[in-house]
């Protein structure tokens, strides 16, 4: 069965906060690792893999990370904090921000959105076995 990055997200994030024996921990930290890997990188999305945070099997995920802006002359601007939340929709998954960026940077949070969005639905086909 083939499933999305957000399905493995929740079932790796689900199954470490219960109790596991070393064997599968580890084995469900590498899974868990793995899937993060796949997070946007570069682009202002420099910062590593975010804060990902799952109460149960049904979702929302919550995803804390930072983004990096330029101005207009390719400088670096101030990391911009944000925080995305992701659940179910009848289309597959509806992402929104808590919170909007100020309005010198209007626009930025529908990409990042976009990106988010399409990282969440991307498929992910590596099962826990692969990294026993």
């Amino acid at each position: 069965m083939s499933r999305n990055i957000a399905q493995a997200l929740v079932k790796a994030k689900v199954a470490l906060a219960q109790d596991v024996n070393t064997h599968w921990k580890s084995a469900w930290e590498s899974f868990l690792d793995d899937v993060m890997s796949k997070f946007p990188s570069g682009a202002g999305f420099d910062a590593g893999p975010p804060e990902v945070m799952v109460n149960s099997e049904r979702m929302p995920i919550l995803i804390k990370a930072e983004f990096h802006p330029m101005d207009d002359y390719g400088h670096y601007e101030e990391w911009l904090k944000f925080t995305v939340i992701a659940k179910p929709s009848w289309d597959g998954i509806e992402v929104a921000m808590t919170k909007p960026f100020p309005e010198e940077h209007a626009g930025l949070d529908e990409f990042i959105l976009e990106e988010i969005h399409d990282w969440l639905i991307s498929p992910y086909d590596k099962k826990l076995n692969d990294f026993t």
